[in-house]
């Protein structure tokens, strides 16, 4: 949760000068490649790294997934897609938590790890076909603001 929330904080400086598409991909490499290190050791110092660089990479994929998944939706119909999209995220998270944690009782740790990461790592090949509306022409009010939501979520 320390990184998600450092990440979070530093995500609107990284999408000021990177864009959104570039910090989605570096937030699924971030997420998917650590995993991997799961599958050869679970020494406790092990599990804390994956954890941290984990965690930076979801802040980097909630933040710039949340931004493109905005900018794709039509102003007019925007509640009802972002409604669309809580649903659409929530229900497979309702369902794939559970599931993980019973294939891992069953199958171990290591292949439910090495598909938690093929999935994030195959998903990379996505973000070069979303479109170029990057965060540097924003502006800084948009960098000011997301300071000022990540510390409010402090």
């Amino acid at each position: 949760m320390l990184a998600t929330v450092a990440g979070e904080l530093i995500a609107p400086w990284l999408a000021a000068r990177c864009g959104y598409r570039v910090m989605l991909g570096a937030g699924l490499l971030l997420l998917g490649a650590p995993a991997l290190a799961l599958t050869g050791s679970q020494s406790m110092p092990c599990i804390v790294a994956v954890c941290l660089v984990r965690g930076l990479g979801f802040a980097f994929t909630l933040v710039a997934g949340g931004a493109l998944t905005a900018s794709l939706i039509p102003p007019e119909r925007r509640a009802e897609g972002l409604a669309l999209i809580g649903v659409m995220a929530g229900v497979p998270s309702l369902v794939g938590l559970p599931l993980g944690a019973w294939l891992a009782l069953h199958t171990g740790y290591g292949p439910v790890c090495s598909v938690a990461a093929l999935i994030a790592l195959v998903s990379i090949a996505a973000v070069p076909g979303l479109p170029g509306r990057e965060a540097a022409s924003a502006g800084s009010r948009y960098l000011v603001a997301g300071r000022v939501n990540a510390l409010a979520g402090c």
